[in-house]
């Protein structure tokens, strides 16, 4: 959606507010109308790139940028109402239809049948600010709305020529909005790639043959135009031929100095009809898989993760160990998960960096508040981990250190673990799609994709350019994915010895869609102290839980079992420490279906914290004492005097005021007669123990 048109979808009085909050001011002597002089203004004092915005609002900004920037539920977020209140997003309503005469309600109509129709407590992030959002760890660093962000900025003008066919009066993030929309129409990209002339074609045709990034001088290598010279830079793209003409387009982006990439909706554009290329060697390995009968003896079946990481999840928030979208969670805390559901390390350090890019990781910070675009069921997280990992880059199995958040997310861009991952879902769903094949046959099935010299070729450079970073060959990290990561996020079912997989029935094809669990709507069990929790529960209403109960095992039976939560006298504890109230517990047990009257354990916590007495808290300096009740009388009733007293009936015993001068103090009492001494209480001290006779014994 253009800025223009969402804040047309403003009334009159919310653009006038909006102005006053952000200090614009409209001049009526321009031709411009309000909103385009808005417009114009939010952005020029707007740089998305630069921010040092809190950490809420960074992360719902990298979510809004991974949708394209309409989230459903995103205006009950947290940040959601510091971004509408500058102007950068948006909760759009329909504008409200003015009384028209009847000569005007055919226009009215039309021009509200013409409006955008968004669902409520949509957020939505216009493409001039959309434009502007930084690469995050759940989106694709080579997709067209990263390169967006991350283009040169003197490209901007001759692209926006090129691709609207005229100059525009604007520049910057403004005219980036007017290109993101033509190039975000259906079937544009695919009838530009079509039209290109031949030259142009060959050269973007070559660029995605290895791997769709390349360097100033490979791509030169490629375009085999004279032309070349160097700057103090180094080699230098001339300002014509075909790769300038290619970046006019927005099908080539530089990025950087010396890095020059095709966005992947374009090389999947490109790429589509060499999908046929090795057709016949294909066949011939499915014939041979079909052939033989590959079962194992004993195998390691795919298990959903949603139980798994919500469960550590809800550790993590008992626990109070915050996980930042900035900061790996500490390996302590996940060990410590890890021994809690009896599994091993590297798949919970996965799960836990996968819900982090997601944004899972705020409903872990005690007290959080319910997200609405992150309000899902327990069963449905696994799905949602799965788009993370297919499309984002928080974990990078052509590393040696898979995530990448711990290894530093500079320069994560040059790998091919997007690429390599799509390779093999692609084998995997053609060999191996709910049957078994051998992990040989699928790596070699791999090998017969038309994209593998390109991925091949990409982990090279990638290893030179930053030697011991990356795994030695491509085929070790294609097993760790087969055998590690694809089996923890449920995916693909292993053998024991790892000698054969077989990718489950959930996977739908093409690989970028997982099916949720299938489970039935039920409701929680009490036994004793025990709180048994269905997964068909909402997740943050089960996050709440851990405020005051600790998790303590996962349920596999009946499958697919329940988690449990401890209640007694450790959650009361817990629970008063974080200041909750019976009525606010009570409607947590409420939220996840337990129905009232409440067995004994839960009944005990809500009247436990219900009855919580307290106490009041005083700050003085000093205690004035005398059984004298003249005396007090009329130390309280000397207006000096009292004015250093703290107004509270501490019965035998008066106050002084922290901020009171003593020495004002001593010197009023003494002209009332009272001669204040200073009293120092004894300190107790406790007498040693008699000796023992054994030790007795041993000194004489």
């Amino acid at each position: 959606m253009r800025l223009q048109t969402a804040l047309e979808m403003l009334s009159p009085a919310e653009r006038e507010a909006l102005r006053a909050r952000r200090g614009i001011r409209v001049d009526p002597k321009k031709r411009l109308d309000e909103i385009e002089q808005t417009a114009r203004a939010l952005v020029a004092e707007t740089d998305l790139r630069h921010s040092k915005f809190p950490a809420d609002v960074r992360q719902l900004l990298q979510r809004l940028a991974v949708v394209g920037g309409t989230l459903p539920g995103g205006a009950n977020d947290p940040g959601a109402k510091l971004l509408c209140d500058l102007g950068i997003a948006f909760r759009p309503t329909p504008p409200a239809a003015p009384a028209t005469p009847a000569k005007g309600k055919r226009a009215a109509a039309a021009a509200a049948a013409s409006a955008p129709r968004v669902a409520a407590n949509t957020l939505v992030l216009p493409s001039a600010f959309l434009v502007q959002v930084p690469v995050g760890e759940s989106e694709d660093p080579q997709s067209l709305r990263a390169c967006f962000s991350m283009i040169d900025p003197e490209i901007v003008g001759p692209m926006v020529t090129q691709v609207l066919g005229k100059p525009l009066g604007v520049s910057g993030p403004m005219a980036l909005q007017e290109c993101w929309e033509t190039l975000s129409t259906a079937n544009w990209l695919e009838s530009q790639v079509a039209e290109l002339p031949g030259a142009e074609a060959r050269l973007l045709d070559a660029i995605e043959r290895v791997g769709g990034e390349v360097n100033t001088e490979e791509l030169l290598a490629l375009d085999q135009a004279p032309g070349l010279y160097r700057t103090q830079s180094g080699i230098a793209v001339p300002k014509r031929g075909a790769p300038y003409m290619l970046q006019r387009r927005g099908l080539l982006f530089q990025l950087g100095v010396e890095r020059f990439v095709v966005p992947t909706e374009v090389a999947r554009i490109v790429g589509a009809p060499r999908q046929a290329e090795r057709a016949a060697k294909q066949a011939s390995i499915q014939a041979a898989i079909r052939a033989e009968d590959h079962l194992p003896m004993r195998a390691r079946y795919a298990r959903d993760p949603s139980q798994a990481v919500v469960s550590a999840l809800a550790m993590l928030r008992t626990w109070e160990v915050p996980v930042r979208p900035d900061i790996a969670v500490p390996r302590a805390a996940i060990k410590r998960v890890a021994e809690r559901l009896g599994d091993r390390e590297e798949a919970l350090t996965l799960l836990i960096a996968l819900a982090r890019a997601a944004g899972f990781g705020r409903l872990a910070t005690p007290l959080a508040t319910a997200a609405g675009s992150l309000q899902l069921k327990v069963n449905e997280v696994g799905s949602t981990l799965w788009k993370t990992y297919i499309h984002g880059g928080a974990w990078d199995e052509t590393r040696v250190e898979p995530e990448v958040m711990r290894s530093g997310i500079v320069a994560r861009a040059t790998t091919a673990v997007v690429t390599a991952r799509r390779v093999l879902l692609d084998a995997l769903d053609v060999v191996a799609k709910e049957r078994w094949a051998t992990l040989d046959a699928v790596l070699e099935y791999t090998a017969t994709d038309p994209r593998f010299a390109a991925v091949q070729r990409l982990h090279e450079r990638a290893m030179r350019e930053r030697p011991g970073v990356f795994k030695p060959t491509l085929e070790d990290a294609y097993r760790e994915m087969l055998t590690q990561s694809l089996p923890v996020l449920g995916a693909v079912d292993v053998a024991d010895d790892g000698s054969a997989v077989r990718l489950v029935g959930r996977i739908v094809s093409g690989g970028t869609e997982m099916r949720p669990l299938a489970v039935k709507d039920a409701r929680p069990t009490v036994s004793r102290t025990s709180l048994d929790v269905p997964p068909s529960v909402w997740v943050h209403a089960l996050l709440d839980l851990a405020d005051f109960g600790e998790f303590d095992h996962l349920k596999p039976e009946p499958a697919p079992g329940s988690m449990v939560f401890s209640l007694g006298a450790a959650a009361l504890t817990r629970g008063r420490a974080r200041g909750l109230t019976g009525q606010q517990v009570d409607a947590r047990l409420r939220a996840v279906g337990l129905a009232p009257p409440f067995p004994a354990a839960a009944a005990e916590l809500v009247s436990g914290l219900s009855d919580s007495r307290e106490a009041s808290f005083v700050a003085a300096s000093g205690v004035i004492l005398t059984d004298d009740a003249a005396v007090r009388a009329e130390l309280r009733a000397d207006p000096s005097v009292r004015r250093m007293l703290v107004d509270v009936d501490a019965g035998e015993v008066l106050l002084v005021r922290p901020d009171a001068d003593m020495e004002r103090l001593q010197t009023r009492l003494a002209r009332l007669g009272v001669r204040l001494m200073e009293l120092r209480p004894a300190v107790q001290t406790v007498p040693p123990p008699p000796p023992d006779a054994g030790d007795l014994a041993q000194e004489a």
